[in-house]
C-alpha cells in the first residue's frame, strides 16, 4: 500500500513539474527583440541641453520597451547589443538598466554584448548586479541556452570594441530541436545599404545561418531594420542622428525628409520598415512570425530651405521659423539657394543662436549649409578694369573646367578678395 501511494505521489509531482514548465514557456513562445539603444550617447551634433534631453529620451524608450513586454505577454526578451556606450555610461545609467530589467523578473532576458558595450574585465556589465532573470553571453563563441525542451538559443558577445571574427564561422549546432541565435554582427550582403561609416564587425553571410543549423538569427549592429528569411535586424528603436527616421525597404533615404518651402513630406513608396521592437512568435519548430512595435515617439526630419533672395540673417531666420512651425521632434535645417554677397551671417551659428520663436515641439535642431551660393553678377564683374575683373575673365576662358567648378572658383576668390570668411561656397 505504501508503495502504491509513493507511486501516486511521484506521478503527481511529475504532472505538476510538466505543467509548471508549460505555464512558464507556453507554445507558441513569444520573443521581444531590440538592439542598439546606445544609452548615454554623446550626441555631438546637439547643444549640451539638447544632448541631455536626447539621453533622457533613450531612457524613456527603455522604459517603454519594458512596458511593451508586459502588455504583449512576452515570454523572453532578447537584446542584440550596444545597449549602452561603454566609454560614456554613468553609474546612474547602470543602476537604471538594472532596475528596468528587475521590473521584468522572472521573464528571462538574454543580452549579447556588442562592440560598444563589449564584455571584458573593464566592462560595466562586470559591475552590474542583475536579478537572476538576466543572462549575459560573455563568450566570443556561440554558447547554448535551453529556453524550453527542444528549443535552444545560441548567443555570443564581443570581448573587444575593435575586431571580432564572425560567430558563425566554422560553427554547427550539436543537438536536435529548434535553434535560434542572438549576436551582434555585420551581414555582408547588407553593407552597401546600411549606415555610412558603420564599423565592420563579426561578419557573416545569410547562408551561414541555416548552414550552421540555426533556424533564425536575431542580430544587432545595423541601425536600419531588416526582416530577412534567416535573420532579423531590429534597428535602433530611438533615432540617434538625422539619417535615422523611418526608412523605405531599400533604405535609400529617410521617409522624414521634407521640403521646408512646401512643408510636404517627400514620398518614396508605400512600404515602410518600422523602427522599434521586433515581436517574434515561434508557432512550431519551423515557423517564426514577426511584426514590429514602435516604442519611440521621436520624429527626425531633414528640412531643405531655399533662402534665395534673403538679404539679411533675419530674413533667413524668418524662413526657418515658418518651415519648423508645425513640426515636432528633431530637425536638421539644410540651407540652399543663391544669396547676394552683401548678406552678412554665418548660417551654422547665427541661425542656431537666434531666438527664432520656434515652436516648443521642436526638441532639437541644427543648421547646415547645403548648395548655398553667392550671387555675384559675374558677367558684370568680367567687364571691370580691375584685378578681380581680370581674374574672372581668365577663369571664364579656361577650358576643361565645368561651369559649376568655374563658379565655385570665382566665388571663392571674390570672397577672399573681400576678406570674407563667414559664408561657405559649394
Amino acid at each position: 500500500m505504501n508503495s502504491f501511494y509513493l507511486l501516486i505521489f511521484v506521478a503527481f509531482c511529475n504532472i505538476i513539474l510538466f505543467h509548471s514548465n508549460n505555464l512558464e514557456y507556453n507554445i507558441p513562445v513569444k520573443f521581444a527583440f531590440f538592439s542598439d539603444l546606445h544609452l548615454d550617447t554623446v550626441f555631438t551634433w546637439a547643444a549640451p541641453e539638447q544632448a541631455s534631453q536626447r539621453r533622457q529620451g533613450l531612457r524613456n524608450t527603455l522604459k517603454r520597451i519594458v512596458e511593451m513586454v508586459r502588455q504583449e505577454h512576452v515570454d523572453v526578451l532578447l537584446c542584440g547589443g550596444d545597449l549602452f556606450d561603454h566609454d560614456y555610461i554613468t553609474p546612474d545609467t547602470s543602476r537604471f538598466i538594472q532596475s528596468c530589467f528587475e521590473e521584468l523578473n522572472p521573464i528571462p532576458i538574454y543580452i549579447s554584448p556588442g562592440n560598444k558595450d563589449c564584455y571584458n574585465r573593464y566592462s560595466t556589465y562586470q559591475r552590474m548586479k542583475f536579478t537572476s532573470n538576466v543572462h549575459i553571453f560573455t563568450q566570443n563563441t556561440l554558447e547554448p541556452m535551453t529556453i524550453a525542451e527542444g528549443l535552444t538559443i545560441w548567443g555570443a558577445g564581443h570581448q573587444t570594441s575593435t575586431k571580432q571574427d564572425g560567430f558563425l564561422d566554422n560553427f554547427k549546432v550539436n543537438r536536435g530541436g529548434t535553434h535560434l541565435a542572438l549576436f551582434h554582427g555585420s551581414e555582408q550582403g547588407q553593407m552597401s545599404i546600411q549606415d555610412k561609416g558603420k564599423s565592420f564587425c563579426a561578419p557573416f553571410r545569410e547562408e551561414q545561418v541555416h548552414q550552421a543549423g540555426i533556424h533564425h538569427a536575431f542580430v544587432g549592429h545595423f541601425h536600419i531594420p531588416k526582416d530577412a528569411d534567416w535573420y532579423t535586424y531590429a534597428g535602433n528603436p530611438e533615432p540617434l542622428n538625422f539619417n535615422e527616421s523611418i526608412f523605405s525597404e531599400d533604405a535609400s533615404r529617410p521617409m522624414g525628409e521634407i521640403d521646408g518651402n512646401s512643408n510636404k513630406p517627400t514620398q518614396i513608396n508605400d512600404t515602410q520598415t518600422v523602427r522599434g521592437v521586433v515581436i517574434a512568435e515561434l508557432t512550431d519548430t519551423k515557423q517564426l512570425q514577426r511584426w514590429r512595435i514602435p516604442v519611440s515617439p521621436v520624429k527626425v526630419y531633414d528640412i531643405m530651405i531655399d533662402i534665395t533672395g534673403c538679404t539679411t540673417k533675419n530674413e533667413a531666420g524668418t524662413r526657418v521659423i515658418e518651415a519648423l512651425r508645425n513640426l515636432t521632434g528633431i530637425v536638421r535645417v539644410i540651407l540652399y539657394g543663391v544669396v547676394p554677397p552683401t548678406i552678412e551671417f554665418n548660417p551654422r551659428t547665427d541661425l542656431e543662436n537666434l531666438s527664432l520663436g520656434i515652436t516648443s515641439n521642436v526638441e532639437a535642431y541644427i543648421v547646415q549649409v547645403g548648395n548655398l551660393k553667392i550671387g555675384y553678377d559675374i558677367a558684370l564683374i568680367s567687364t571691370e578694369p580691375t584685378v578681380r575683373g581680370e581674374f574672372v575673365r581668365d577663369v571664364t576662358a579656361k577650358s576643361g573646367i565645368s561651369e559649376s567648378e568655374k563658379h565655385r572658383i570665382i566665388s571663392t576668390a571674390l570672397r577672399a578678395l573681400e576678406n570674407r570668411i563667414d559664408l561657405e561656397v559649394y
